[in-house]
């Protein structure tokens, strides 16, 4: 007499392995996939990158990538202990704008990584700041051939800790890095 074999035991063991994969990978590609700032204005901009932010657990990286020219309102963003935003898009102002480009506040780190450049050309004001955060926990990072540039007086402004570990922070009339 034959006996059938049940392939229920194997389909179940197929059904969970791929269910993991699909969980696994929907995870990782919150915490790593890049949020593009191209032909956004501002208020996009922010959103976009704050709920990639929020949505990013401990030891996450959200990748900003694209670029914006022409930015005309302060990109506030909130990152917490743990999360790392990679700036690699190239941000400038309008060249009118008299305030912070980016303020930032949480306990997180900012860096402007390789192919990443935040520029000011406003002269207009003695507030023009291109990277701006009071808050002692944040860590600004610039690195490989990361820019962070203005024509007016502060590039970067932080009462946190700043590293430097490659590229270039440069202000024409002023200091760049004010710590």
């Amino acid at each position: 007499m034959k006996t059938k074999r049940s392939f229920l035991p194997l389909r179940l063991a197929v059904a969970t392995v791929l269910t993991l994969f699909f969980v696994f990978s929907l995870a990782t590609n919150a915490e790593n996939s890049p949020v593009s700032i191209e032909s956004k204005n501002v208020s996009t901009i922010q959103t976009d990158i704050q709920n990639a932010i929020n949505s990013a657990e401990s030891g996450g990286i959200v990748t900003v990538t694209g670029s914006k020219t022409g930015a005309d309102a302060t990109l506030n963003l909130s990152i917490p202990e743990g999360v790392t935003v990679l700036w690699q898009a190239e941000y400038a102002d309008n060249g009118l704008f008299t305030s912070g480009l980016i303020s930032l506040s949480g306990a997180g780190t900012f860096e402007v990584g390789a192919g990443g450049s935040i520029s000011s050309s406003s002269s207009r004001s003695s507030n023009s700041i291109n990277i701006y955060s009071q808050s002692n926990n944040i860590t600004i990072t610039v690195s490989d051939a990361g820019k962070v540039q203005t024509t007016g007086d502060c590039a970067i402004y932080t009462t946190g800790s700043i590293s430097i570990t490659g590229g270039e922070v440069s202000a024409t009339s002023g200091t760049a890095i004010i710590p």
